[in-house]
């Protein structure tokens, strides 16, 4: 002590306007009329010197800082609290519950989307599985029908010609009649199966025409004489054919022969289900 106070040169001293610092720093931060300003030198915590304000009896809202004047020696605090009890912060409780609702409406449309999606996704696969399904259906059906055709067929050929060996053999009348009807039917046997293959093209889409020259009077003959038998046979003579043919009419003709008389047998084959009294079958070419 004896020897600090030797070396001592001399004391400097300082003089701090608390009220102006603190009148500075309450406009600042708030209104002197909201916010309550304690400064205290709490160098000696047992009992602290006020250096402003006055004293503070309502702790609940206290607020305790640490100041520093430059002396390291001495410890000053301020204390603050409100005045009254500080109103709810309504602003933030409403721009939270907005943020709120805003969130649970964006998420229930997100999740109302996925959702969406999800079905929508789900229909586009039922609907091209049953699609799928009905062209393995179509296709399958069209090689049932192209193979049971042509597995008809080729024993109908056969018979037909072992009927066409049986009328050239020597026949009395009658037998003649019923091998020749027996061929006839074959025939239109083999009509019915031509179509049903041609429907089967059709709708595997490869029907193709073919472009080969044909005789068009002798198919038309030959409609007329099958069309003439199965009247003959359905004894309906009241019901009289003819054949005008224009001396213009080409010999050979480019198209589908065999399709031609398949329509052409289809077309006879129809008039002759009427039953009127008179049926008149008119074919202009």
């Amino acid at each position: 002590m004896v020897q600090r106070i030797n070396a001592t040169v001399g004391y400097l001293g300082a003089s701090y306007d608390v009220p102006s610092l603190v009148e500075k720093l309450l406009h600042q931060l708030a209104s002197k009329q909201t916010i309550v300003v304690n400064v205290y030198d709490t160098t000696n915590m047992s009992a602290p010197i006020k250096m402003y304000g006055k004293n503070v009896t309502d702790t609940r809202l206290l607020q305790i800082s640490n100041l520093d004047f430059g002396d390291p020696a001495r410890k000053h605090e301020m204390h603050c609290r409100f005045k009254q009890k500080p109103p709810p912060p309504w602003t933030a409780i409403t721009a939270s519950v907005g943020v709120l609702v805003i969130t649970l409406l964006l998420g229930h449309i997100f999740h109302a989307a996925i959702n969406r999606i999800a079905k929508v996704e789900h229909d586009y696969h039922e609907v091209m599985e049953l699609k799928h399904r009905a062209e393995a259906a179509d296709v399958a059906k069209s090689q049932f029908l192209a193979t049971v055709s042509h597995e008809i067929r080729t024993p109908m050929n056969g018979v037909l010609g072992m009927l066409q060996m049986l009328m050239d053999t020597n026949l009395d009348a009658n037998q003649l009649d019923y091998a020749q009807t027996a061929h006839a039917s074959g025939k239109d046997l083999i009509a019915l199966i031509n179509e049903v293959l041609d429907q089967a093209k059709i709708e595997s889409g490869r029907l193709e025409l073919e472009a080969v020259p044909f005789d068009l009077r002798a198919d038309l003959d030959k409609v007329l004489s099958l069309c003439l038998a199965n009247l003959m046979k359905k004894k309906l003579s009241w019901l009289s054919m003819s054949l005008m043919r224009c001396q213009k009419l080409l010999l050979e003709i480019l198209g589908d022969s065999g399709r031609l008389l398949r329509t052409l047998w289809g077309i006879q084959l129809s008039s002759q289900k009427t039953k009127t009294k008179a049926t008149y079958l008119c074919l202009c070419i």
